[in-house]
């Protein structure tokens, strides 16, 4: 997943994501995973104010990622 996200993001304006990588084999990453019910693939968009927008779980295309993101840019 990380590696689509990547490559989604790179053809974006650099300022229109902050991109953060949780890694849960730390507590942090763990408790930050478990409070919003995310597991090893699973991506989630936050909108500025920190609320969570949007869930994406599981092997995701490429362009169905930007698509994704492109929306969440749109609803900000």
């Amino acid at each position: 997943m990380q590696r689509k996200t990547h490559a989604a993001l790179a053809d974006m304006d650099a300022g229109a994501f902050h991109y953060r990588v949780a890694n849960i084999g730390t507590d942090d990453g763990l408790a930050f995973a478990t409070k919003h019910g995310a597991s090893y693939t699973t991506l989630l968009l936050f909108d500025g104010e920190g609320n969570l927008s949007r869930r994406i779980e599981g092997e995701t295309p490429r362009n169905m990622l930007r698509a994704a993101f492109l929306a969440h840019i749109a609803a900000e």
